[in-house]
């Protein structure tokens, strides 16, 4: 069983010396007595394969939290610039509490 670390940390070094596809992971197998024991291009493929699903997962709750962040900063700029609008901000004189009626019409 290899470490999915020292896999990453191999592929990593295997890049670095001009590797371009999983297979050039065996640069590194062919000097065991430098590199070490490496995982062959299968287990490797598999293993990237786990933690790509695994950061698709972190990725997507990443993603859904800086939306809502983005949506709380618009709206906290929003509500600041109408504040400063004053009468011309679009809710000016607009009360949750008022009923609505199917003849109302806009004042503008």
């Amino acid at each position: 069983m290899h470490d999915p670390a020292t896999i990453v940390l191999d592929r990593t070094v295997t890049l670095g010396l001009g590797g371009d596809c999983l297979a050039d992971i065996a640069l590194l197998r062919a000097e065991p007595g430098v590199y070490g024991p490496v995982a062959w291009a299968p287990t490797v493929s598999r293993t990237l394969d786990r933690l790509a699903e695994r950061a698709t997962a972190a990725l997507r709750a990443i993603a859904a939290a800086a939306l809502r962040a983005i949506a709380a900063a618009r709206a906290v700029a929003r509500s600041r610039a109408w504040a400063g609008a004053g009468q011309h901000s679009p809710d000016h004189g607009v009360s949750a509490d008022r009923r609505w009626s199917s003849t109302w019409t806009p004042p503008w």
